[in-house]
């Protein structure tokens, strides 16, 4: 796949999984044997465990928003840097953050 179409699975899976909260397009865009470098000793690091976080996330804060603001992709790996809003318990929340992901086949294989 060509670097722009790796960039197109991450721009969907920030779009529809965390914007949108649909849980199924984790299992189609990440693959099986999919590894969560973040996860932690208390967080499973496979595809469950990432829509786990998801779901949690969205919860918390409901009306979370990714919003995309620099990508930038080398062969199989795209980097992003989101700015993150959304409101909790009234109050407006917000942080940035940079996530790399690599993309082999169409499908998200470790993040």
């Amino acid at each position: 796949m060509s670097v722009e179409e790796n960039k197109a699975v991450a721009r969907r899976f920030n779009a529809e999984a965390w914007n949108n909260g649909d849980l199924a397009l984790v299992d189609e865009l990440l693959a099986p044997g999919f590894v969560n470098h973040e996860a932690t000793s208390a967080r499973s690091n496979d595809r469950e465990g990432f829509k786990r976080v998801i779901a949690r996330v969205r919860a918390a804060v409901p009306d979370v928003q990714f919003a995309i603001a620099d990508m930038v992709g080398q062969g199989e790996k795209v980097a992003t840097r989101v700015t993150v809003s959304g409101t909790r318990d009234g109050q407006p929340i917000g942080c940035t953050g940079i996530g790399v992901v690599r993309v082999v086949d169409a499908r998200i294989v470790e993040q």
